[in-house]
């Protein structure tokens, strides 16, 4: 499928295998590469999930560096350029975390965080706002849309007018009460990343086209580059 609107990232992705419940093996993983690439998708940021409350800083990152070093070895030519991350579970205690910073996505300023689903306290707030205030992140919360049946849709505009991005799933922008809501949700200026958020090949396969085609449909190429374009640029925001 040709990229009508130049390159395309995906921001959340669960590729990388035998990390959390994503991909399997590294065949599998491979598969989701070439339907990303039959996709158009150059860019995607691997971001298997950290829960702070099972696991170990030092062993994921160390996992996650061996897994990517596995995958790396059977790329092929022409696949999409790979860089790794974490989706970050909040928990209390996220602030004072000293491998928070080895989760940022690549060498960028980015964290990808996933909030709890329920409605949320002064005390989140405050924390994902200490973490954009200190600079060294470029905080961004993970499939934005799943927090609003809990009401926190006003919490949602309070950190992006401080400057905490929102990423979006793919997956939400099809049928039509959905994709009306998130339509709202773009021209409002609450998302300002696309993700697949894919896990596998079959139930949750990548399907970032779901978006982008929408998108473009809907709101035309520029939007959807306008989208595209940001995630480049906070890639290239490095710590550095």
């Amino acid at each position: 499928m040709m990229n009508k609107s130049g390159q395309r990232i995906d921001f959340h992705s669960h590729i990388l295998h035998r990390m959390d419940d994503g991909s399997l093996t590294p065949e599998m993983s491979l598969d989701m590469l070439r339907e990303q690439m039959r996709q158009g998708v150059d860019h995607i940021v691997l971001t298997p999930h950290f829960y702070a409350s099972s696991d170990y800083p030092e062993h994921f990152l160390t996992k996650r560096r061996q897994r990517l070093e596995e995958l790396t070895a059977n790329l092929t030519p022409g696949m999409p350029v790979l860089i790794p991350g974490a989706e970050v579970q909040y928990f209390d205690g996220i602030t004072a975390m000293e491998e928070l910073p080895q989760m940022r996505i690549g060498r960028s300023r980015c964290l990808l965080i996933e909030m709890p689903f329920l409605p949320w306290t002064g005390r989140m707030l405050d924390d994902i706002l200490e973490l954009t205030h200190r600079g060294q992140y470029r905080i961004i919360l993970a499939h934005i849309e799943r927090y609003l049946s809990y009401g926190n849709e006003p919490a949602l505009r309070k950190l992006a007018d401080s400057g905490v991005l929102m990423q979006a799933n793919s997956a939400s922008f099809q049928g039509i009460f959905r994709s009306r809501k998130m339509l709202r949700l773009l021209d409002d200026g609450l998302i300002h990343l696309l993700g697949s958020d894919c896990h596998n090949t079959a139930a949750r396969p990548p399907n970032l086209e779901t978006a982008c085609s929408f998108i473009e449909k809907k709101r035309g190429a520029d939007v959807l580059q306008n989208i595209m374009n940001r995630g480049l640029h906070l890639l290239n925001e490095t710590t550095e």
